[in-house]
């Protein structure tokens, strides 16, 4: 009679499954730092690569598009302190400059209308609202509305030389009771520059509505030797003032119906030459994404001087920056 009962256990087995599975938990802790250092070093050598691949590319005429003919790529973003742009087409972008968003909302769009292998001209128009409530000065109300019109033409000397030119007019419309002065500081406000000294209009009359154009020379030098750096020589000048200064009150003529300025007007065509320009050079370091232009204010006392040399911003979407 064969005694039953349960088998004997395989204990040699578990002992072995035991010590594979101990060995291989080993080999996995021990290989996962290897594994993670790999990675990182391959990281680095493919941005090492991508910089490597930066440097060798040509150089790219049409990099900088704020005081040139030239536009955002599309579905690129550039975002800055003072220019927030999205390239909609190849020759289309739009925005606005969020810095004066603050006290002015505006919106505007740039378009390269003409494009060749040398010379491209470009249009760009914006619109400003500016409420003069915002100053805070004790009687001062009304509202600024400013359209500049502008154009510019850049001629590719060749890969390392550009040379850019045209002409902004900003046609500025004023609603409200405010005198010479008040005019003056709000254009003050709305455009960077002073034109008190030019403006002719009186500081103790009162103007109810006035329509004005400011005519600027835009001109601007770039020299890059290499695909990152960029030498930037820019001058911005007021020309002339024009237009018309309505003085005086609105009354109704209830016979006709009609609302009637009682008052006189002044007619202004007037060289603005106590306006500085506002001229500057800089260096521009353009990387993948981020770039930075640092530079000297040739003519310091027109604030715009800075804004022209000292500025930066970021290039998102696209293509792959590497």
């Amino acid at each position: 009679m064969v005694a039953s009962g349960p088998p004997p256990r395989p204990t040699g087995c578990t002992r072995h499954d035991r010590l594979v599975g101990s060995l291989l938990l080993f080999l996995a802790f021990a290989s996962g730092p290897a594994e993670a250092g790999a990675r990182r070093d391959a990281r680095k050598a493919a941005a090492a690569a991508a910089r490597q691949a930066q440097k060798g590319a040509p150089v790219d005429p049409k990099l900088l598009t704020d005081f040139t003919a030239y536009t955002t790529r599309p579905r690129e973003w550039r975002i800055g302190p003072f220019d927030l742009q999205y390239g909609l087409l190849d020759n289309l972008s739009v925005g606005l400059n969020p810095l004066a968003f603050v006290v002015a909302p505006n919106i505007g769009g740039k378009v390269t209308a003409i494009q060749t292998r040398r010379v491209d001209v470009a249009f760009k128009a914006t619109y400003y609202q500016f409420n003069l409530d915002r100053l805070d000065a004790e009687g001062v109300t009304g509202r600024f509305a400013a359209a500049p019109l502008a154009w510019t033409a850049s001629w590719m000397i060749n890969e390392h030389f550009g040379l850019h030119g045209g002409s902004s007019h900003w046609l500025v419309k004023l609603d409200g009771g405010l005198s010479g002065k008040e005019i003056s500081e709000g254009l003050a406000a709305l455009l960077g520059t002073d034109i008190s000294g030019d403006l002719g209009a009186s500081e103790s009359g009162l103007y109810g509505a006035s329509n004005l154009a400011l005519h600027q020379l835009n001109l601007a030098f770039d020299w890059r030797p290499t695909r990152r750096g960029s030498l930037i020589l820019e001058s911005n000048s007021y020309l002339l003032v024009t237009g018309v200064l309505s003085a005086g009150a609105q009354t109704v003529d209830e016979a006709n119906d009609s609302e009637v300025s009682v008052g006189a007007s002044v007619r202004l065509s007037q060289g603005l030459k106590t306006v500085p320009n506002a001229t500057s050079l800089a260096w521009q370091w353009s990387w993948p994404r981020f770039h930075l232009r640092v530079g000297i204010p040739l003519n310091p006392t027109n604030p715009f001087s800075y804004t022209q040399a000292f500025t930066l911003y970021w290039v998102l979407g696209g293509k792959d920056k590497g």
